[in-house]
């Protein structure tokens, strides 16, 4: 959508908006403003470490999507990039995460690599997309509790030799739950990352069980950070809940809430109606008043807060 269609869709003055943006969006500010030559990312706001390095790239994309590349290793030790570089090739395959915010184009970006460059991806979740009827087949030797290959029977493709692009959506996302269900520490957001859902043949019947499982973070030597525009976001997460309601027949909600900015306004509305984020023993005086006249405010601090964590 233009500009102005987002404009119409989220109705809210513009002093509001820019409480929210000034105050919680910093690290979308820092991840634009990174020089693309390679060298280190300077310390803005104590938002991202000086020794972080990084490298931004805005392709052109449908969804004015931005990706960070960034190595765990160059974190921890960024003066031992070349002894790490030597260790993860002897220590074979390693999962480099493709790390978004639900409704980012994960989908989109997942077929873009595999198309490209004909290498098989991965993901933390059994049982949807590509794999929705498949038995989970893991996709590092050993690591039974994940990541687990996207083997695809219309196409044929190579399993990478270093790093394989493994989607995790982390925690902290969830519509229409209360705040201790989405608030996270930056310990339960890692745990999140590193948690999914393993397919297995069910030993009573002829389908497939699900189980919960959870990686080792050994595994996991590089991310990739995608950001989407979080206008953008707010819309397909209201078309996420318009195909959730649709699933399961509830004419009601879907007549309440149509397609269009009138919807798109209700739903809002809704999210708006709650007062369970503001009251959180969490939320400080000055995040609620930032918050104040802030449309889908909830699911704009989900989103930046994700963000966040992610850095």
């Amino acid at each position: 959508r233009n500009n102005g269609e987002l404009d119409t869709l989220i109705s809210s003055s513009a002093t509001s908006n820019g409480r929210i943006v000034s105050r919680t969006l910093r690290s979308t500010s820092v991840q634009t403003s990174v020089d693309c030559s390679g060298r280190p990312i300077q310390e803005q706001a104590d938002v991202v470490p000086a020794q972080r390095r990084g490298l931004i790239v805005n392709p052109s994309m449908p969804m004015a999507t931005h990706v960070e590349v960034q190595s765990s290793a160059s974190i921890s030790s960024p003066d031992n990039n070349d002894d790490q570089e030597v260790a993860d090739k002897e220590d074979g395959l390693k999962v480099a995460w493709l790390m978004s915010f639900p409704n980012s184009g994960t989908s989109y970006t997942l077929h873009l690599i595999r198309e490209t460059t004909n290498t098989t991806t991965a993901t933390n979740y059994a049982l949807e997309g590509d794999i929705k009827d498949e038995e989970s087949v893991p996709a590092i030797a050993g690591s039974e509790e994940g990541p687990y290959l996207e083997l695809i029977k219309t196409i044929k493709t190579t399993i990478p030799e270093k790093y394989i692009l493994t989607k995790t959506h982390c925690g902290g996302f969830c519509s229409n739950c209360l705040p201790i269900n989405y608030i996270e520490t930056p310990r339960s957001f890692q745990i999140s990352c590193l948690s999914g859902r393993r397919a297995v043949q069910s030993k009573n019947s002829t389908g497939l069980d699900v189980e919960e499982v959870r990686y080792s973070p050994d595994v996991v030597k590089k991310a990739v950070h995608v950001i989407r525009s979080p206008f953008n976001n707010v819309v397909a997460r209201f078309h996420l809940e318009q195909k959730r309601h649709s699933r399961v027949g509830d004419t009601e909600w879907l007549e309440a809430h149509p397609n269009n900015k009138l919807g798109f306004q209700k739903w809002c509305a809704d999210v708006d109606a709650s007062n369970d984020l503001m009251e959180a023993r969490w939320t400080d005086p000055g995040l609620s008043k930032a918050l104040e006249g802030v449309p889908c405010h909830a699911e704009f601090f989900r989103y930046v807060q994700w963000h966040n964590l992610a850095f």
